[in-house]
């Protein structure tokens, strides 16, 4: 599992960091300390004012990292931000980060709509509610992706995408990822994986993909006392592929 602290090298490689953190807008108190602790490259929140993805900016790098927000979730990383596309009327940002070798990758944060949880199953306007739910979210994530293919024509280059998809791995609309995502806690999670509710988690709601640039070397999630989600954390070893012949 990956430890606090910075993160160990992969078999002499150093490996990219990245955290996904949902924090209930501060609700049950600030988690940057929870954060901070893990050392990350990069981090997705979800569920933070503007000013409070700066806080936990500013406490992570001391004025040295990037930011960038919107609507409530932002993206921070220790490296700079060459670009933003933004989806407007959705929760869901893409950026450019640029790390210190001069490699660029692709990160892409997502909140896509909460689950419909109305269990009175014997209501036929009930099941309705719950297709209608589910589609809205596969219309989300596909908008999504459709934009990381114009935008750099995906799939070619290594992307993260992460956040909290309010949907669980095995759901359809998780499925759109299989092709060219590989989930971190999948291939290379330790201990338990689920992060919703923090308490009793029965749900893996909130997760880290790659593409096939990064292989996952650790996955963990990490409980804190202010969020109602835990989170996830993923060290990632960044790797040249060959050219197609």
């Amino acid at each position: 599992a990956p430890l606090p602290g910075p993160a160990a090298f992969h078999r002499g490689q150093p490996v990219v960091r990245v955290m996904s953190a949902n924090c209930a807008l501060f609700g049950l108190g600030d988690p940057t300390a929870d954060i901070v602790m893990w050392d990350p490259d990069v981090v997705l929140i979800q569920d933070a004012w503007p000013y409070q993805v700066k806080r936990i900016a500013d406490r992570l790098y001391e004025g040295h990292g990037d930011h960038r927000t919107h609507d409530t979730i932002g993206v921070i990383t220790r490296w700079s931000i060459e670009r933003e596309v933004r989806k407007p009327h959705q929760r869901a940002q893409q950026v450019t980060i640029v790390a210190p070798d001069g490699r660029k990758f692709e990160v892409v944060n997502i909140h896509l709509l909460s689950a419909a949880t109305d269990l009175s199953l014997w209501r036929r306007e009930v099941w309705r509610g719950h297709r209608i739910n589910r589609a809205i979210r596969r219309d989300e994530l596909s908008r999504v992706l459709s934009t990381l293919d114009d935008t750099v024509g995906f799939p070619g280059i290594p992307v993260v995408f992460g956040g909290d998809f309010n949907a669980p791995p095995g759901d359809p609309v998780s499925r759109l990822l299989d092709r060219d995502f590989e989930d971190a806690q999948l291939a290379a999670g330790a201990g338990w994986g689920n992060t919703y509710h923090r308490r009793f988690p029965i749900l893996m709601i909130d997760r880290i993909h790659a593409t096939r640039h990064f292989t996952a070397v650790r996955c963990a999630t990490h409980v804190t006392r202010h969020s109602d989600h835990r989170f996830v954390v993923a060290d990632l070893l960044l790797q040249p592929v060959p050219p197609v012949r």
